[in-house]
């Protein structure tokens, strides 16, 4: 697995600035909770699928999060009809009523993790380097020291998933079982969680002692980062962005669309 979530590529999402995508990024945050139903949700997910499509960016490069993340989006599609049964009931199987408010619900959840996760990962992260991310950050107004410590968390979050695939690479050559029980799965996975925050916390440690022999020190002018000044285009689409989320979201307001 890549340290990196940067994948090489010549599409018009990798041509494209930092700061536009951070602001399309952006709107499509929170445009995804502004839409409250199923069918403008479920649209926003499919709109950012097309893009990912035609920009070919590839999914294998997420495979390892998507592992993650679709399990949690097919678990929303199964607990929120369970528990939040108003509504018109569709289907009664014993005592287990599913309404149609849970079912939209659910639907509407799994969407919104949906879109959140591949316009962060998908759109921004995989076609933006970590230095480029950076200095959109720095360009929008972020001072310097926040947009690290965004990258390190960002880099952290891969580093882990590295470490999760090393202890269960190294469980299956000692032939251990992945899942017999609800006992042996709790066990399994007290044996993979203990040695991943062990891990973590020893990066951590040691991320911390790099900092400090380099002097590192939040607040110092930094010699060595060069903040640019924002282009014509750039505050263009950024006002582009703001002031269709702005519409979007007066229109839900205001008049309750996209509910």
């Amino acid at each position: 697995m890549s340290l990196s979530w940067y994948v090489e590529g010549e599409s018009f999402l990798h041509r494209a600035g930092s700061l536009p995508k951070l602001a399309f990024v952006g709107f499509l945050w929170i445009t995804s909770f502004v839409f409250a139903s199923p069918l403008w949700n479920g649209g926003l997910l499919l709109f950012i699928l097309a893009v990912l499509l035609v920009a070919r960016v590839p999914f294998s490069s997420m495979k390892a999060y998507l592992k993650v993340i679709v399990p949690v989006m097919l678990l929303f599609l199964v607990l929120f009809p369970l528990f939040d049964r108003g509504g018109t009931i569709i289907v009664v199987v014993g005592p287990i009523e599913i309404g149609w408010v849970g079912v939209n619900g659910g639907i509407v959840a799994a969407s919104r993790l949906g879109a959140l996760f591949l316009s962060t990962v998908g759109i921004l992260l995989t076609t933006t380097r970590e230095r480029d991310l950076v200095g959109g950050l720095m360009k929008g107004g972020l001072p310097f020291e926040a947009s690290f410590l965004l990258m390190m968390t960002l880099r952290f979050i891969s580093l882990s998933m590295t470490d999760l695939a090393t202890i269960r690479e190294a469980r299956r050559a000692r032939a251990m079982p992945e899942r017999e029980n609800l006992i042996q799965l709790l066990r399994n996975l007290v044996s993979i969680v203990i040695p991943l925050f062990v891990a973590t916390i020893r990066r951590i440690q040691t991320f911390s002692n790099a900092l400090e022999v380099k002097g590192f020190a939040p607040g110092a002018k930094r010699t060595g980062v060069r903040k640019e000044e924002l282009g014509a285009s750039e505050i263009l689409y950024g006002a582009f962005f703001l002031a269709l989320t702005v519409l979007l979201a007066a229109l839900r307001l205001k008049f309750g669309w996209f509910a």
